[in-house]
């Protein structure tokens, strides 16, 4: 699930945790801190995921080994080592990455297959994201399921002149 901002991710993570804590969710951003406004509460809501993560799957990650919990999130995701067999282990898996600016255009996992956007994209973002999302992967994946819920109607609009575009 992709959102538009960091304030929404951690919104719809505690969401899901409340309303769905048999599910596997996490949150990624940019974890990078500034002195703009609001970067006291960045860092503090970067805590909240980072720990239930590491008590979900045994983890040590902090806020200075992010891009090390990253990167074990994605592989993750990816099923690549250590978790190649994570399919086979319900409680190693995730269910439900929750980005910002992440994690839609460069990654690529042949085991997801549905993208949720509550945010607009437009041109080559829509064409790289959707083209992760429709990774075909055998009969059980022949395509991708692709939901936006931020202003459909400028999305679809959106959708058709990236498809023409490219």
């Amino acid at each position: 699930m992709a959102t538009s901002s960091i304030p929404e991710a951690i919104d719809y993570y505690r969401a899901f945790k409340e309303r769905a804590p048999q599910m596997k969710v996490t949150a990624l951003f940019d974890p990078s801190i500034d002195n703009n406004a609001g970067s006291t509460v960045k860092e503090d809501v970067l805590v909240e995921p980072v720990e239930d993560y590491n008590k979900a799957y045994g983890q040590e990650f902090t806020i200075p080994t992010w891009p090390a919990m990253k990167k074990n999130i994605s592989a993750r995701l990816s099923h690549k080592k250590p978790y190649i067999n994570v399919d086979s282990n319900r409680d190693s898996r995730i269910d439900l990455p929750i980005v910002v600016d992440q994690m839609l255009t460069g990654f690529d996992s042949k085991w997801l297959n549905a993208l949720y956007l509550d945010k607009i994209i437009d041109y080559e973002s829509i064409i790289q994201a959707f083209s992760r999302t429709n990774r075909l992967f055998g009969p059980d994946k022949p395509f991708g399921t692709i939901r936006y819920y931020r202003r459909p109607y400028t999305m679809k609009g959106y959708i058709e002149a990236a498809v023409k575009l490219y």
